[in-house]
């Protein structure tokens, strides 16, 4: 088994413009004269930053290079390096990925730094024309991408859904494919996932806590009541969903607006954001 690791100084054509804080490192692996560049498990890599003067940490993400196209990959910043899970050996590198919206501001005072960072990760996309439209509600299929990108569970290698209504080329098709396998979003029966349908502030938290048990090693609160007894409609929480809105509520992850949590409201876009950002922040155990 041969591993090789390449270390060049990046240009601003490969990172597409965007401050680079790394070099760019291109990894290989042979085994008997094989070139292995697919994984079935995941690898982590991890890129030592070599440059933060004047630069957001929080907005550092890592680049995959594939010629003179760049895809945004995610990763965590901690400790002077960037880490992230691949399913695949290419070249990689690390940028400040500085990402702005221009219909955020109604939200900026609650959302506009989390849209910043979750989108920074590549987590989160506009609508187009520059706009994020903060208050639209986020559908099934959106946070089921939001989630498993932001939270590194998504799978190249995802069995395809069983869901009639998820096309296999549809571009939330991997990422609800990888939510499902992970236990983290179910159907809404054996054959219907129902993508374009919002998606409520109990699923949300339940989706979130499920993410966090796989990605995070997060435990289930012991006593559901009382991480649900700051809401006072606690009550209206389907009871199939409580023990994930606790989990989520025992993380500061989900909070309430005069002692309610509404849950089932629809939950908007900018609310998915925040909900992610603390996620991302919530320590492994």
């Amino acid at each position: 088994m041969i591993f090789t690791l390449d270390r060049t100084a990046a240009s601003t054509a490969q990172t597409g413009g965007r401050p680079a804080v790394t070099d760019v490192f291109n990894y290989g692996l042979s085994v008997n004269g094989t070139v292995y560049d697919e994984f079935n498990e995941p690898v982590q890599i991890q890129i030592p930053l070599v440059n933060t003067t004047g630069i957001d940490t929080e907005l550092t993400t890592v680049l995959k290079i594939d010629g003179s196209t760049q895809s945004v990959e995610g990763g965590v910043y901690g400790n002077g390096v960037l880490t992230e899970n691949r399913y695949t050996f290419s070249s990689y590198v690390g940028v400040e990925n500085d990402v702005t919206f221009s219909d955020v501001a109604s939200v900026q005072s609650w959302a506009g730094r989390e849209i910043k960072v979750v989108a920074a990760k590549g987590a989160i996309e506009g609508r187009g024309d520059g706009k994020y439209d903060p208050r639209a509600n986020v559908t099934r299929a959106e946070f089921a991408k939001i989630l498993v990108e932001a939270l590194d569970l998504d799978n190249p290698n995802a069995s395809s859904t069983k869901f009639s209504d998820v096309p296999a080329n549809a571009w939330y098709a991997p990422a609800v494919a990888a939510a499902v396998d992970n236990g983290i979003i179910n159907g809404r029966s054996e054959t219907r996932f129902d993508p374009l349908a919002p998606i409520s502030r109990a699923e949300i938290a339940t989706m979130i806590s499920r993410a966090l048990q796989v990605a995070k090693g997060v435990q289930a609160v012991s006593d559901v009541d009382v991480a649900l007894a700051n809401f006072s409609d606690a009550s209206t929480i389907p009871s199939s969903l409580k023990s994930g809105v606790a989990l989520a509520a025992s993380k500061n992850i989900v909070i309430g607006n005069e002692g309610k949590f509404s849950p089932n409201a629809n939950a908007s876009r900018a609310e998915a954001a925040v909900i992610v950002y603390r996620a991302l922040n919530v320590e492994a155990e």
